[in-house]
């Protein structure tokens, strides 16, 4: 549990720390956070990853310390992940992970570690970033302004800006807190959920125009190809938090997007008012969160997709049954 990551933490003088591939702003905010408090201790904490840290999020404390892809480093006293406990998600920092003396996780979704990895892992907290304030607090180190901004923008994120079903009351105590240690609120509202580049809102407009209803109203599906990613002027981090629009259709309990992650491969997003879509993508492989999930499937991008509603309809019988 927390303890054994702290020693772990405190014994170790070389930290690589690992977010998963395509980075949200949980992983992201969880990640640079950890780092920034390791390096306040003294220790050389680097944060390394697979994917490049998105443009919308350029604007957030230590951007400029993502390094990907990862660098030519010697073997590191501990690599930890955040956000995920699966080396099989963490994609070119994998050579990292291997390499590292010693191994551990910190996540917030249902997990079992690999062997040998020290984790702390509470499916309960709505944010990995929650739980990294845990682990600063118990390193003893304090909260300056960037740190604050940076745990408030995973907490922010992985809630829907406090609007999901996960926003427990201890979302906005810990968010109060983060408030009071000058977290930068405005900012971060603003460049997340106000501000979207001339390409993400020009692939908003295809996904829109994609969207279709099925399931008597109750599922909203939309798809992008490849070719929408080239005729908007987009990258794949454009695409994070368009499948929330699905929901805003009256009606509908589960929104998916289904876009074409490269030939013969289709990437599903789902995000759900009920229904378990966690478990909708576990039978593809893929899993997630209760309300919010994502899969990989093989193969033809329409059979793929009628293979996804087609469980997304029976898990909405189950949830109505």
């Amino acid at each position: 549990m927390m303890e054994s990551v702290i020693a772990l933490l405190y014994s170790a003088q070389t930290i690589a720390i690992v977010p998963h591939v395509s980075p949200d702003g949980d992983a992201m905010g969880s990640a640079l956070a950890l780092a920034r408090a390791l390096r306040m201790l003294g220790k050389q904490a680097i944060v390394t990853a697979g994917d490049p840290l998105p443009p919308d999020y350029a604007f957030l404390p230590d951007a400029e310390r993502w390094l990907s892809p990862p660098p030519e480093l010697p073997p590191q006293d501990v690599c930890i992940m955040v956000d995920v406990c699966s080396a099989d998600r963490i994609g070119s920092a994998r050579d990292v992970w291997d390499q590292a003396h010693a191994r551990a996780c910190i996540d917030h979704h249902k997990a079992m570690p690999e062997a040998e990895v020290t984790a702390f892992i509470d499916a309960s907290s709505a944010s990995c970033a929650q739980l990294v304030l845990k682990v600063v607090d118990a390193l003893g180190v304090s909260l300056d302004a960037d740190m604050a901004t940076l745990i408030f923008t995973g907490i922010s994120t992985d809630t829907g800006h406090f609007m999901h079903a996960n926003t427990a009351p201890a979302v906005f105590a810990d968010a109060a807190r983060l408030t009071v240690a000058s977290a930068r609120v405005t900012e971060i509202a603003r460049r997340i959920y106000q501000e979207r580049s001339l390409a993400k809102t020009r692939l908003l407009g295809a996904y829109l125009a994609s969207l279709q209803i099925y399931a008597d109203g109750r599922i909203a599906c939309a798809t992008l190809l490849r070719s929408d990613y080239d005729a908007c002027g987009a990258v794949d981090s454009d695409t994070e938090g368009l499948v929330n629009h699905g929901l805003a259709v009256r009606g509908v309990a589960v929104s998916v997007l289904a876009r074409e992650a490269s030939p013969g491969s289709v990437r599903f997003n789902l995000r759900s008012l009920g229904p378990d879509v966690a478990a909708v993508c576990r039978q593809f492989g893929g899993g997630g969160h209760t309300r919010a999930a994502g899969c990989t499937l093989n193969g033809n991008i329409e059979a793929a997709i009628q293979t996804v509603l087609h469980a997304v309809t029976q898990a909405l019988a189950e949830d109505a049954s």
